[in-house]
């Protein structure tokens, strides 16, 4: 927290640029720990300072506090600002993805944003941020429950276990097929679905990685008992 005064203290003196950054960075922090009021002040004082090219970032983050301030609509509304104004297709999706989480929360999401959202994360450049991309926006679908949102979600997540092949990501490709295995699993393909978990535990078992084995083995053992 002294750490945290004393840049508020020297930013002021610094050019513009450097003055957005830290403000944005402030505002950040402080809603990583949980002083929300003080984070939506330094994120408006960053905001007030940017210029329209560089206003972006600072709205999802904005959008960011007030979701954790249960403002549901004001922070959609933000989330939707950025993506209008951004210009990097990172930042774009980032608050597109924010949106359909808590849209998708109100069961208040149009289906038809959906194949927009999955041509905004192609553009992206190719790598595990595009990938996890691909899995988050696929999570979401998956809440919405409709055939179209599965059907949508089936084929964002066909598309990470492309990239991450192509990349020899592991770790992704395993989440990928996990998740299209439970797409399966809600659709009542029980062979598809079992196939795919079964791929995913051992893609996972084959680097150790522990913190997503379990998920698959649950999931495999809710598909056998079926």
């Amino acid at each position: 927290r002294r750490t945290l005064g004393t840049v508020e203290q020297y930013l002021p003196q610094q050019d513009r640029s450097l003055q957005i950054r830290g403000y944005q960075k402030l505002g950040q922090t402080y809603r990583l720990i949980g002083e929300l009021e003080t984070s939506q002040t330094h994120l408006k004082t960053a905001l007030a300072l940017a210029e329209e090219q560089e206003q972006a970032p600072i709205l999802l983050e904005l959008g960011n506090t007030l979701q954790a301030q249960d403002d549901g609509p004001g922070a959609i509304a933000l989330y939707q600002q950025a993506a209008m104004v951004a210009t990097s297709a990172d930042v774009r999706v980032k608050a597109r993805l924010n949106g359909l989480k808590t849209q998708t929360a109100a069961n208040s999401f149009p289906p038809d944003q959906l194949t927009s959202l999955a041509d905004d994360i192609a553009a992206m450049q190719a790598g595990r941020g595009q990938i996890y991309a691909y899995i988050n926006a696929a999570q979401s679908c998956l809440k919405l429950g409709s055939p179209h949102a599965l059907q949508t979600a089936a084929q964002l997540l066909a598309q990470a276990i492309q990239t991450s092949v192509a990349l020899h990501d592991s770790h992704a490709e395993a989440y990928g097929r996990g998740y299209l295995g439970h797409v399966y699993e809600i659709s009542q393909q029980w062979s598809e679905a079992q196939t795919l978990t079964q791929e995913a535990i051992a893609i996972a078992q084959s680097i150790n990685a522990t913190d997503i084995i379990y998920q698959w083995q649950w999931q495999l053992g809710r598909l056998l008992k079926q």
